[in-house]
């Protein structure tokens, strides 16, 4: 019911951020469900900065950027995503801004290992067409070595922000 409220409000067609955060203590709100996140993305025309509050497999990234393929600004800070949902959404969406930081949260009941890291992140920003659009990016608290650091920034020829910080 508020999903129809918001779509069909005239604010709908000039909003143009939706931040969905977590709320404290509650990791599954009905709110926050994949399939409320994309009927909005889909339905506000405006769209283009998306903060999503959690996890999603590759099919809800799949969706999203076909739902909503003009997203410039993604910030997936605190998901822990996979390889996969990377390429799916590097490949999918033109990014100008993305926030991949993550801090794992020991207190949430889905607290998991890091999934993203590596060379084949690093192969999915740079081999992708965001690679192209992509000025700044945050990847705080993510163990990325510095050579792979260098090959994003020789990847990526418009970034001009880097946010790292190698977790300990």
């Amino acid at each position: 019911r508020l999903v129809d409220l918001v779509l069909g409000a005239p604010a709908a067609s000039r909003l143009k951020s939706l931040l969905i955060g977590p709320i404290p203590g509650d990791y599954n709100t009905v709110d926050q469900a994949p399939e409320v996140i994309l009927r909005l993305a889909s339905g506000l025309g405006a769209l283009s900065n998306l903060k999503l509050p959690h996890d999603f497999d590759a099919q809800f990234f799949r969706s999203l950027v076909l739902a909503r393929p003009t997203i410039v600004k993604l910030d997936l800070g605190f998901c822990n995503i996979d390889n996969e949902s990377l390429k799916i959404i590097c490949e999918g969406l033109r990014l100008e801004h993305l926030d991949l930081s993550y801090l794992k949260d020991e207190s949430a009941p889905s607290a998991v290992d890091i999934r993203l890291a590596g060379p084949l992140a690093v192969e999915a920003i740079v081999e992708s067409p965001s690679a192209q659009t992509l000025r700044s990016i945050d990847i705080t608290h993510l163990p990325f070595l510095p050579e792979e650091m260098l090959q994003l920034l020789r990847g990526c020829p418009k970034l001009a922000t880097l946010e790292w910080d190698r977790p300990e």
